[in-house]
């Protein structure tokens, strides 16, 4: 949960050395509203964006496993 209720928290662009995105890392941050993924991610875990309600935007690349 390392951003895990930050409710200010609108957008999001992760630099190309995000390779994981770990448990509930976005969860409850009930106004995030895009987010743009490392084209390098590989795995995204369980519950990431739970409850990100005004979530509209996400790309998920091709190199998720």
């Amino acid at each position: 949960m390392a951003f895990g209720l930050c409710q200010h928290l609108e957008s999001v662009y992760l630099a190309d050395s995000v390779t994981l995105l770990d448990s509930g890392a976005f969860a409850h941050c009930v106004n995030l509203k895009s987010i743009r993924l490392s084209e390098n991610i590989q795995t995204i875990n369980d519950q990431v964006f739970r409850h990100c309600e005004s979530l509209k935007t996400i790309n998920i690349p091709q190199s998720i496993k």
